[in-house]
């Protein structure tokens, strides 16, 4: 039987193993004014991820850039080609950088300051092979500290292919390297782990 411990961390600990992440450190501010994003997990240690979010610019900007990382550990993680959602146009994968790169926008037009958009991201991870045969523990920042903007609002949930014990879940929140667990209000339900953030989520808080 398949032991599952579910070990939800919102803060980056450790080597990159993100969701997404800011692919240019130039980046102009933005303010995401909702992000809401749903995570099923399957027996065969893949992970179906999509991210919704909506997105203030503050500035003007083509539109945001996100990276998917696929290395774990100098260990192969490649996700899925991304499918995406509100002006998506460029796809890049980096085989130096060790990440997927993905653009939106128009290349020729910029949304003028002021602009509200919706954009959404899904995609698949392949989990490596089994490490410990013993158990399976599942590890995944939900947003990560390389994100220079604001997070109004934070929702996500969760699903395990089989039951968990309620009290082997943990979540954190704030900056690199915070032990903070007292920002984020969840609930299970059957097999899943439906939350959000209390409050903002500041500039690379995670």
């Amino acid at each position: 039987r398949l032991s599952l411990t579910a070990l939800l961390f919102v803060t980056l600990l450790g080597s990159i193993f993100s969701c997404t992440a800011e692919a240019e450190e130039d980046q102009p501010k933005l303010t995401v004014t909702a992000y809401e994003t749903e995570i099923e997990v399957f027996e065969d240690k893949s992970l179906q991820v999509e991210e919704r979010m909506q997105i203030h610019f503050n500035v003007a900007r083509h539109g945001p850039s996100f990276g998917l990382s696929w290395i774990y550990h100098d260990r192969p993680l490649i996700p899925s080609i991304a499918q995406g959602s509100g002006d998506y146009f460029f796809h890049f994968r980096d085989f130096l950088s060790g990440k997927d790169e993905y653009r939106f926008g128009n290349p020729f037009k910029e949304h003028p300051a002021g602009t509200d958009k919706e954009y959404t991201l899904k995609y698949r991870y392949q989990w490596p092979a089994d490490e410990d045969p013993t158990g399976d523990e599942f590890y995944w920042n939900i947003i990560n500290d390389q994100r220079p903007y604001r997070h109004e609002s934070v929702k996500f949930k969760v699903t395990l292919p089989k039951p968990f014990k309620e009290s082997q879940v943990d979540f954190t929140s704030g900056e690199w390297g915070s032990l903070d667990e007292g920002r984020v209000d969840w609930r299970v339900e059957g097999n899943s782990i439906v939350g959000e953030l209390r409050g903002p989520l500041e500039p690379n808080e995670a």
